[in-house]
């Protein structure tokens, strides 16, 4: 799947197919048929700095003057949009062989690093959901029976192991791999989450991973 590499440093001369089909897939996987300049640097796989913005500036402002691209407003910034030249330029470059590979896309970089955490990490979540479940099984059936803040104390704690588990059990068998034609629809925000260590009294917040 292309380059896995951390982000590289920008080089001298940026091959201008590759930028343009960085901009084509950062639109595609932006969802909103437009993209941002930064988003054109993680589709390149380069570091984001002064030196990558410098070097990609002359490139981006030559296909604006040649009709390529244009510049947009959308939520009080900046961004830009592939025209139908643009698009047809892209095309050709690519049946000439001139694009090359891109690095790894961002999205399926996401996708591969919450599989490999949730391999790491999911017999140590699914062992202190075991832990959890029997110390409530324990507390439950004690005489005479836990007050209204020890029991609304083991709900939370259930509800951050259970949650937890079934988080590692989405990223790593059920989110599927991401197709590079458009954005990813399974995208899981919070699968970061499951790098954090286990901490009973952390607050239970509700998350959708599949927004």
């Amino acid at each position: 799947m292309g380059n896995e590499a951390e982000p590289r440093p920008a080089p001298p001369e940026l091959p201008r197919a590759l930028v343009l089909a960085a901009m084509h897939r950062a639109q595609l996987h932006s969802g909103e048929g437009r993209f941002l300049k930064r988003g054109v640097v993680e589709h390149l796989g380069l570091r984001r700095s002064a030196t990558t913005t410098r070097r990609l500036r002359p490139v981006m402002e030559a296909m604006r003057e040649e009709g390529l691209i244009v510049r947009e407003r959308a939520h009080g910034g900046c961004c830009w949009r592939l025209t139908e030249a643009g698009e047809r330029r892209l095309a050709a470059a690519r049946r000439s062989g001139e694009v090359g590979e891109l690095p790894e896309s961002p999205q399926h970089r996401e996708w591969r690093a919450a599989r490999r955490l949730a391999r790491l990490r999911i017999r140590e979540i699914k062992g202190e959901a075991f832990e959890t479940i029997e110390e409530a099984e324990q507390l439950l059936t004690a005489a005479p029976g836990p007050g209204s803040e020890a029991i609304g104390e083991l709900r939370g704690r259930l509800w951050h192991c259970l949650e937890r588990f079934a988080l590692a059990t989405y990223c790593l068998n059920e989110w599927p791999e991401p197709c590079e034609a458009r954005r990813d629809p399974n995208q899981s925000p919070d699968w970061r989450t499951l790098a954090q260590r286990h901490d009973p009294g952390a607050a239970a917040i509700p998350t959708d991973r599949r927004k």
